[in-house]
């Protein structure tokens, strides 16, 4: 089970950081590609902003309309990116699971 702690934000970014990097290799793209495929891929998401500074980077960034993420592509980025659970639920969890509402299968 993740916990919530601040100490773990660095790690919990370098998972995204580490899954996106790996899409990227698998994809010939740019990690920033990857990421702003995965935005635009994501229901009701119909366009991004870029924080582009430079002409090049403006350039990398239009390449992500490039870049088709199939199915199992976002899975592997949704998993990694999954907030992890919060205290008191992941203590509830642990204590106490039977007393938890339980979370419909496709949720």
């Amino acid at each position: 089970m993740q916990y919530a702690t601040l100490g773990n934000t660095g790690l919990f970014v370098s998972r995204i950081a580490l899954g996106a990097m790996t899409l990227a290799e698998r994809h010939g793209a740019s990690v920033a590609q990857i990421a702003i495929a995965w935005v635009l891929a994501q229901p009701g998401v119909t366009s991004a902003i870029v924080g582009a500074r430079r002409p090049a980077q403006l350039i990398d960034n239009l390449g992500s309309l490039d870049v088709t993420l199939t199915p199992a592509d976002l899975a592997d980025l949704d998993a990694v990116s999954a907030p992890p659970v919060a205290y008191p639920a992941w203590l509830q969890a642990e204590v106490a699971p039977g007393r938890l509402p339980q979370q419909p299968a496709n949720s």
